[in-house]
């Protein structure tokens, strides 16, 4: 956790917080479906189950610099939070405009936060164990499914990409690319080598940028490389020396 996120209170915040929220409850928990989330930072974390407490029938009408007070971050960064709870899907938000100013905003929480896993004396009960395991592995199967989506978009984007620029070369056969075939694999790996190539954005400009060179721009004729030849480890990262300063 960052500085800046690192929450900071005082005996007299705590005080306060407690005299002017209202909510029932004795504390609150992360529950294990939240906890185990590979899909949610710390802060996240505890700004999902501060909503989650503050969830009533009007739902979660704290503003920006209610938030910001509270952990100690300023509005801006508690305004980025709540977006990225609501883009993952966590949470959904409701605003009453006046003109283009947000003079009331409700905020409520998609997936109710369920009872927090109970321990015996010894540890773990063994079907709260079994539990946390489905938890996980719900959790990996979803990640893996955001993954294959985004490859699935991607890979779109290179067929239309390709067919546009690089009409009289070898066109990709879609039942080759489909999941677990190895041109499949290959784009995978290097769709999450690193960020930046996670980003439809990249793959455009990357085509773009091969398609001005000499050695394979629409000029070229004795260079038929098909796309899978351009995902491969050794020939991506070759191609991405040449292009570099084009992307």
């Amino acid at each position: 956790m960052s500085n800046k996120d690192a929450p900071e209170q005082t005996a007299k915040q705590t005080k306060s917080r407690i005299a002017h929220e209202s909510r029932a409850f004795k504390g609150i928990w992360i529950p294990a479906e939240v906890w185990l989330c590979d899909d949610l930072t710390i802060m996240e974390m505890l700004f999902l189950v501060e909503i989650d407490s503050l969830d009533n029938s009007k739902g979660c009408t704290k503003s920006n610099k209610g938030f910001a007070g509270f952990f100690g971050v300023s509005a801006g960064r508690a305004s980025q939070i709540i977006n990225d709870l609501k883009r993952k899907g966590w949470i959904q938000t409701k605003e009453k405009k006046e003109g283009k100013q947000v003079v009331e905003r409700s905020i409520r929480v998609v997936r109710k936060l369920n009872t927090p896993i109970k321990y015996s004396k010894g540890g773990y009960l063994e079907n709260d164990e079994d539990r946390v395991n489905n938890i996980r592995d719900n959790n990996n199967r979803k990640k893996e499914e955001s993954k294959n989506q985004t490859v699935d978009e991607i890979r779109s984007t290179l067929f239309e990409g390709w067919k546009k620029l690089f009409p009289n070369r070898p066109q990709p056969m879609e039942y080759t690319w489909r999941g677990g075939s190895n041109h499949y694999k290959n784009l995978k790996a290097r769709i999450f080598d690193h960020p930046n190539h996670q980003q439809k954005e990249f793959w455009v400009r990357y085509l773009r940028a091969v398609s001005k060179t000499e050695w394979y721009g629409p000029s070229q004729t004795g260079n038929w490389h098909s796309l899978s030849w351009f995902v491969k480890k050794e020939n991506f990262e070759k191609v991405l020396e040449k292009i570099h300063e084009s992307l």
